[in-house]
């Protein structure tokens, strides 16, 4: 695992060959790769492994870590709109036994349960993903004992909630994860787009507080310092994709600041892992998120974050 990481996926839903050549230009070494599980198994038991065995097969051969997601199942392993933990670990175990380096298909980095299926609206309860994590862990770990198992990422973005839905997992789901995973944005509907170091807004974290109540429910929890990544944090340049109006940054320049800012509480934390920016694009449109816009232009920040990946070198999380 490294630190430096992307988010992609769903969008195109085939990985685009331009994300491995800008990862590598960058200096980015993990790719956390999304597409809805739908696509995958289009009947029960029956598997279509072609995007998830073209992504990994493009990242083992470019050297680069590849994270696969178990999220949006097909309508028959759905639970009142929730991933069925009997259908999770099934999936679960079928990556596991396919991705496990031995059989042909190639290996992965790591397993996510869940992306933002479980923390999608307020007041979500941690007992769904809780009891997916029950399911899902023992299967993979017998197939692959040192194979990675992330949570699903908390998305919402309030204090009282995060500690919640932290302390929530921990009751419930202690050591059935192996790392723990949030996603940062500033403009959730209802919180409104701001710089991701204010911390005057009631109940409403900067980035610094968000990861100061990660840490306090760790140490509770007795796990101080447990390893908790930010697999999806991102700013928007433009509206597309539905991006609205109040969510865009004034410019480029903003962009970065507020990326580069996330980078150094990411870095100076202690116990994050890693970071995966949404998303390098090549959709069309790219995303108006994307540090690659219209045209294979390269945003400011996609050219500042280049060179604070090569001044900023951070130890792989396996050392």
């Amino acid at each position: 695992m490294g630190f430096y990481g992307v988010t992609v996926g769903t969008k195109g839903p085939a990985l685009n060959p331009q994300v491995i050549a800008a990862m590598q230009d960058l200096g980015l070494s993990d790719l956390r790769f999304q597409v809805p599980w739908r696509l995958v198994e289009q009947s029960r038991g029956h598997y279509n492994w072609s995007l998830w065995d073209d992504a990994v097969a493009k990242c083992n051969a470019a050297g680069l870590n590849i994270t696969l997601t178990i999220k949006q199942p097909p309508a028959f392993w759905q639970v009142r709109g929730l991933p069925s933990p009997q259908g999770t670990a099934l999936i679960a175990e079928a990556i596991a036994s396919r991705y496990n380096g031995k059989s042909g298909h190639g290996s992965i980095a790591g397993i996510e349960i869940g992306n933002e299926d479980y923390d999608s609206a307020p007041h979500t309860s941690p007992l769904p993903l809780a009891i997916a994590l029950q399911a899902a862990y023992p299967v993979i770990k017998a197939m692959q004992p040192t194979l990675p198992v992330y949570m699903g990422a908390i998305l919402q973005r309030n204090s009282t909630h995060i500690k919640a839905f932290m302390d929530g997992l921990w009751a419930q789901a202690k050591g059935c994860f192996d790392i723990a995973n949030f996603h940062f944005y500033t403009c959730i509907p209802g919180n409104g787009h701001f710089d991701p170091s204010d911390s005057s807004v009631h109940n409403v974290p900067s980035l610094a507080q968000f990861i100061a109540i990660l840490a306090q429910s760790h140490a509770q929890a007795g796990c101080p310092n447990f390893p908790t990544r930010c697999t999806e944090f991102g700013f928007a340049v433009t509206p597309a994709f539905g991006r609205p109006a109040r969510c865009v940054c004034r410019d480029q320049e903003t962009q970065w600041q507020y990326l580069e800012y996330c980078y150094d509480q990411f870095r100076q934390a202690g116990f994050i892992v890693g970071a995966d920016v949404f998303t390098l694009g090549f959709a069309h449109p790219p995303d108006g998120m994307s540090l690659v816009q219209n045209g294979g232009v390269k945003t400011v920040a996609y050219q500042n974050l280049k060179v604070y990946i090569a001044q900023n070198s951070v130890p792989d999380a396996a050392d």
